[in-house]
């Protein structure tokens, strides 16, 4: 999943195709975040009637370190969560439901966690309790898919791949290691970080590693309501930037301000981005791989 915050000045590019739609499939996915809700929006159901009513038998869940987990698996380690007791405001709201642009079964939309810890929350062992004044938390951008089977039964589904590390107050993770982060009741590094974040410190001491980005950097800019965009000129903007290899080929698409943030990699600037990306000569070794036209997803 790709996003771009851009603020260009120039360059129309041939228009983005818009997203498939089936009403059908994506009502599927509706309901199923539905099942059994008690709050503004769960994440998922977790009563274990509705999770074997709804899940096929080579059902699997999948997140960026947990998974592939099957149809029990899912089932015995949600069967704890009560988020209507620990969280009674909880909102994951979910957004832009769309169809995979290569899998009609597959439904992809968006979600952006956010409540208040008021209550006990349990998951997994963990007795986490509210403090005083309660907490509240917000939770990155992150790419959910949802995939059915011919019989309508949900086959897989995806989650907590967060978008933008940069966006919330839970450190960048997504999914229930983000929750837990963004109230403060973390789960150990090792079990919710990279390898890269892990060992990057002991890299940087070697002249291994780059220096960790300027804190300036890991905000999120903010741009005044006047300078805000069409959602047709957002897309114009959008395929010209993917037309010109993330504006490599024409810098000054780049505004001066520009930073370019990866799952592990950066936030860069503008001319770090430009040596490092704007040099490489993957175009001449894979060519098939230059977005000669954009894709929605």
């Amino acid at each position: 999943m790709l996003v771009l915050l851009v603020h260009l000045s120039c360059g129309v590019a041939s228009p983005l195709a818009p997203p498939r739609v089936n009403d059908a499939t994506i009502a599927k996915a509706r309901a199923y975040f539905a099942l059994g809700n008690r709050v503004p929006q769960q994440l998922g159901p977790t009563n274990a009637a509705d999770l074997r009513e709804a899940l096929s038998e080579d059902f699997e869940f999948v997140a960026p370190l947990v998974g592939p987990l099957g149809k029990e698996a899912l089932i015995g380690a949600t069967a704890s969560l009560d988020l209507e007791a620990a969280i009674p405001d909880f909102d994951a709201r979910y957004h832009d439901f769309r169809i995979d642009a290569d899998d009609p079964n597959r439904v992809w939309c968006t979600m952006r966690c956010r409540g208040t810890h008021t209550g006990t929350l349990n998951f997994g062992g963990i007795q986490a309790e509210a403090k005083s004044p309660p907490v509240a938390f917000e939770s990155p951008p992150e790419a959910v898919s949802l995939r059915f089977d011919g019989a309508g039964k949900l086959r897989e589904i995806t989650t907590g791949y967060p978008m933008d590390r940069r966006v919330g107050s839970t450190g960048g993770l997504g999914g229930l290691f983000g929750v837990l982060e963004g109230i403060g009741v973390p789960l150990p590094p090792v079990v919710t970080r990279s390898c890269g974040d892990l060992l990057g410190p002991a890299l940087r001491l070697l002249r291994l590693a780059p220096p960790p980005p300027e804190p300036s950097l890991l905000e999120v800019p903010r741009l005044a309501t006047s300078d805000a965009l069409s959602e047709e000129r957002l897309l114009e903007l959008c395929a010209a930037l993917l037309e010109t290899d993330y504006g490599a080929e024409r810098p000054e698409l780049l505004a001066d301000s520009f930073t370019f943030t990866g799952p592990v990699v950066g936030p860069l600037r503008k001319a770090e981005f430009l040596s490092s990306y704007g040099e490489s000569n993957l175009r001449e070794v894979s060519p098939q791989t230059r977005p000669t036209s954009a894709c929605v997803h």
